[in-house]
């Protein structure tokens, strides 16, 4: 069994790996479309309080409410609607295919904060 440190250490290295890797995830655009506004609404606004919070977990993993760093039900939803209704092949499908790969890298930090975070408590 690893020993707390030994644990918070390893899964602080992979919060800050996810980390620089979604500080390099170039954000998509809507490309102008309507059908993609919503979405990207949604993200512009829910992408900076996922960023700034896991820097704050980071740089002091108590200052932080855990509770603010989640996934998005809506933006979830909003994703799947516009990947199943338009195909890869259409600009609109590319568009929200971006979004759904964005996202992901953005549920892969989330899920390692909080086990960085559960590390810290046990």
């Amino acid at each position: 069994m690893e020993s707390r440190s030994a644990t918070s250490e390893s899964s602080r290295k992979e919060l800050e790996r996810l980390y620089r890797e979604f500080r390099l995830t170039k954000f998509p655009g809507s490309g102008g479309h309507q059908e993609t506004d919503l979405l990207h609404t949604l993200m512009i606004q829910y992408e900076p309080e996922i960023g700034l919070g896991v820097k704050g977990m980071l740089e002091d993993p108590k200052s932080v409410d855990p509770s603010g760093i989640r996934e998005d039900e809506e933006i979830q939803r909003e994703v799947e609607r516009l990947v199943s209704t338009y195909p890869a092949e259409d600009e609109i499908g590319r568009i929200a295919r971006n979004y759904a790969d964005y996202y992901d890298t953005i549920k892969k930090l989330i899920h390692a904060a909080r086990t960085y975070l559960e590390s810290l408590t046990r």
